[in-house]
């Protein structure tokens, strides 16, 4: 086997840094969408609670 010569080296580093960068991506998207559905979800669930509670007249 070679010893790696110095272009080499950098294309093989080259990936790795875009791997790493596509994945902490992927994993930010991911996470920010999650956040949102959570959000909606929640807000949902506290509206049809404040729906399903009896009224109180004030008057």
């Amino acid at each position: 086997m070679a010893p790696l010569d110095e272009r080499t080296l950098l294309l093989w580093l080259g990936i790795v840094l875009l791997v790493i960068i596509v994945t902490i991506t992927g994993l930010l998207i991911n996470r920010y969408i999650t956040y949102r559905a959570h959000r909606r979800a929640l807000e949902s669930l506290r509206h049809e609670r404040m729906a399903s509670l009896p009224r109180i007249s004030g008057r």
